[in-house]
């Protein structure tokens, strides 16, 4: 690899503000998931879902050699803020 440190560096800031827009637009569907879910008299909390999405999620970054118990971690607290953001009132 030829490139500089600042180069490899301003790569990670694009890809850091791909992710925080890209966690922007999840929390904007988990407000419409949170309208429809109240509207519908449903529970916040699909267990089922959660951990269907858990293991899709850490299969995924595994199949990447990348350690599962970091990426369980990340999905844990996607969810967890997911969770409770729905859950304000």
């Amino acid at each position: 690899m030829n490139k500089t440190l600042d180069e490899l560096r301003k790569e990670i800031d694009s890809i850091d503000n791909e992710i925080m827009n890209c966690i922007l637009k999840r929390f904007e569907i988990v407000k419409w998931i949170k309208e429809y879910k109240e509207n519908n008299k449903m529970n916040i909390v699909d267990l089922k879902r959660k951990e269907e999405k858990k293991l899709q999620f850490m299969k995924f970054f595994e199949e990447h050699w990348f350690s599962k118990n970091i990426w369980e971690k990340i999905y844990d607290v996607l969810h967890y803020f997911s969770v409770n953001y729905q859950l304000e009132k």
